[in-house]
């Protein structure tokens, strides 16, 4: 896994269009831990990421590099869901498929749906440095 390998796609979007946000759904936690890795090893800040992980999932199978764009909570010792305003803040969310319902439901349908370009991924069995947009639409349509 080359995290440094862009994501071709996903930097056009944020490039063309400058005020986008995207929800980056991918269907394993691994896939959405390479694409947060590649936005972050191609120069995307920090402050514009945000890896929102299942509850359930232990620390230790998170990349160290993500931890600083993650919700793990010490205190309960799990990750937890972003308030709202931690979301609005960011520009970027990467989850899993499941994730992403959770999130859309709770966090961003009615409220923000507008601003949020929805796109699913994957990445190639064969070549796992390619990333292929599958699905892509305009939230709240």
């Amino acid at each position: 896994m080359n995290p440094r390998q862009p994501c071709t796609p996903l930097h056009q979007v944020l490039r063309v269009y400058p005020s986008s946000k995207l929800l980056l759904a991918a269907p394993s936690n691994d896939a959405a831990d390479l694409l947060a890795l590649r936005l972050l090893g191609a120069g995307r800040p920090k402050s514009e990421i945000l890896r929102i992980n299942a509850y359930q999932r232990g620390k230790e199978a998170l990349h160290e590099k993500l931890m600083d764009v993650s919700t793990w909570d010490d205190g309960d010792g799990a990750f937890r869901l972003p308030e709202r305003g931690e979301i609005e803040r960011k520009r970027v969310v990467v989850v899993t498929c499941l994730m992403a319902a959770k999130v859309w439901e709770e966090v961003v349908c009615n409220v923000m749906a507008a601003e949020w370009l929805v796109m699913t991924a994957v990445v190639s069995s064969n070549d796992r440095r390619m990333v292929h947009p599958v699905c892509c639409g305009q939230g709240g349509s």
